[in-house]
C-alpha cells in the first residue's frame, strides 16, 4: 500500500480544528504556510508541536495546591496576622494567594520558639522547613502539609528563588537563642512579597523593606523613622506594591478592629500608606 500523499492529507481551509480536552490530541488544519517542514512527504505543523513542547515543559514543574490547603492558609493568616491579612486582600489573584502563603510561611517560622524552648528541637523544626523549601522549588509533588502546598504553588508560579526563601528561615533561626533581627527578617519577607507582586523598582523595594521591618518593632523612634523613610518614597512607588505597604497605616495609632478595614480601604483609594 502506498503512503498517502501530501494532497490527500491536506484539510480544507474552512475545516475547523478539532479541539478536545487537555491531554488528548489536538488535530489542527495542515495548511501551506512557512511553518510547515519542507522536504517530507507528510508536512508537520511545526508551530503546533513547538507549542505542545513548551506547554508540557511548563506543566511538568507547575503544582496546584488544593482548595482545602488555600483555605487553611487563609484562616491561619486571618487569625494570626490580621493586619497584614486585611492588606493582602487588596491584591488581585493569584498574587493575593501568594502573599497569604508567604505570611503563613513566616508565621510558621515565627512559631518555632513558642512550639519548643529547646534550641536543638527548634533547629530541627527549621531544618524541616528547609527541606520543605527544597521540595517547593523542585519539580515533584511537595509534602502533604497545607502551608507547604500553598507555598509550593506560589514559588513555582512566580519563580521565587530558593535562596530568598532560605534567607527568611535563616533570619528566624537567630531567634532560637537570641532576639529576632527584625530588620533582616523584614527585608527577607519584603523581597519575597515583591517577587509575588512582580515589582523590582529600587524605591519600592526600600519602602517595602522599611514597612516590613517597622511592623516587627514595638512603638518607638526607630519604628517612626522607618515609616517616615518609607513614606518619603511615595511619589516613586509602584502602585502594585500597595498591598504590602498598607499595613504601615495601621501602625500610626491603635485602631479598633472594626475600623481597620475602613482605614485600609480609604488609604488604598488615596494611594497612601
Amino acid at each position: 500500500m502506498t503512503a498517502p500523499t501530501t494532497a490527500t492529507m491536506m484539510m480544507s481551509r474552512t475545516t475547523p480544528a478539532l479541539t478536545v480536552r487537555p491531554g488528548d490530541v489536538k488535530i489542527a488544519p495542515i495548511l501551506k504556510s512557512p511553518y510547515l517542514v519542507e522536504g517530507t512527504r507528510n508536512p508537520i505543523n511545526l508551530l503546533y508541536y513547538l507549542h505542545v513542547a513548551r506547554s508540557m515543559a511548563a506543566q511538568s514543574t507547575f503544582f496546584a495546591a488544593s482548595e482545602a490547603a488555600h483555605r487553611y492558609v487563609l484562616d491561619e493568616v486571618r487569625q494570626a496576622d490580621r493586619d497584614r491579612f486585611l492588606a493582602a486582600l487588596f491584591a488581585p489573584e493569584p498574587q493575593r494567594r501568594g502573599l497569604l502563603a508567604l505570611l503563613a510561611f513566616d508565621h510558621e517560622l515565627g512559631r518555632t520558639r513558642t512550639v519548643t524552648r529547646e534550641p536543638m528541637l527548634a533547629r530541627i523544626r527549621l531544618e524541616w522547613w528547609r527541606e520543605a523549601i527544597g521540595e517547593a522549588v523542585g519539580e515533584g509533588k511537595p509534602r502533604a502539609q497545607p502551608v507547604v502546598e500553598s507555598l509550593s504553588e506560589t514559588v513555582r508560579r512566580h519563580g521565587l528563588p530558593q535562596q530568598r526563601l532560605l534567607a527568611l528561615i535563616d533570619a528566624h533561626e537567630e531567634e532560637v537563642e537570641g532576639a529576632l533581627d527584625v530588620v533582616r527578617a523584614g527585608h527577607a519577607l519584603a523581597d519575597l512579597q515583591l517577587g509575588v507582586l512582580g515589582v523590582d523598582a529600587a524605591a519600592t523595594r526600600s519602602a517595602a523593606r522599611a514597612v516590613a521591618a517597622a511592623g516587627l518593632m514595638g512603638e518607638g523612634p526607630e519604628r517612626a523613622a522607618l515609616l517616615a523613610e518609607a513614606r518619603a518614597l511615595r511619589p516613586q512607588i509602584d502602585p502594585a506594591a500597595l498591598p504590602i505597604l498598607l499595613p504601615a497605616r495601621l501602625l500610626d495609632r491603635r485602631w479598633a478592629p472594626w475600623q481597620k478595614p475602613l482605614v485600609l480601604w480609604w488609604a488604598a483609594r488615596r494611594g497612601r500608606y
